[in-house]
């Protein structure tokens, strides 16, 4: 019998340590947290909610390169500027009418979109490489080259440009 009485002895020093250890564990945790709960005594979830970057150079393969960015230019805002090579002029859709652009729209919104990404880049390197003249320089030119059209297809029916619009003629 002083067996027994051992191993009762044993077993009732584990039950103790492991309670001691319980309490040190929720000690650390802290109090039990409590579901958020509406008005109606229902209880929420206690997700948060993380906003979703549609943007492309968000994805962790897309890497920051020439082709990259004006291919991302092109898709966003090709449709708007009709670049025609032989006469060296840039044609920008202004929502009603084709419009000669004197005003390097072009080159301004690749500047924005390269502004854009590299305000979204952690490393100051890849934000001073695609902030640079060069880099927008050469950016433009590539798009112009990927939009590039012929006159003959640029859409060239008379209208009258007028103070709030535009009329057909």
């Amino acid at each position: 019998m002083p067996d027994d009485r051992e191993e009762e002895r044993k077993a009732e020093e584990a039950r103790r340590l492991f309670e001691e250890a319980e309490r040190e564990i929720e000690e650390m945790a802290g109090p039990p947290r409590r579901p958020e709960q509406d008005g109606k005594g229902e209880s929420k979830p206690s997700l948060r909610l993380v906003e979703k970057k549609p943007e492309v150079w968000f994805a962790p393969t897309w890497q920051p390169t020439g082709e990259a960015v004006v291919l991302e230019f092109v898709r966003r805002q090709g449709a708007d500027f009709y670049p025609v090579l032989i006469e060296g002029v840039d044609y920008v859709w202004t929502g009603t009418i084709w419009q000669r652009d004197e005003c390097c729209t072009l080159e301004n919104k690749f500047a924005e979109l390269c502004r854009q990404i590299g305000s979204d880049k952690n490393k100051k390197t890849i934000r001073n490489n695609l902030e640079s003249a060069r880099f927008i320089s050469g950016g433009t030119r590539r798009g112009r080259a990927l939009l590039a059209k012929p006159l003959d297809q640029l859409d060239r029916s008379a209208v009258l440009n007028i103070g709030k619009g535009s009329s057909d003629v």
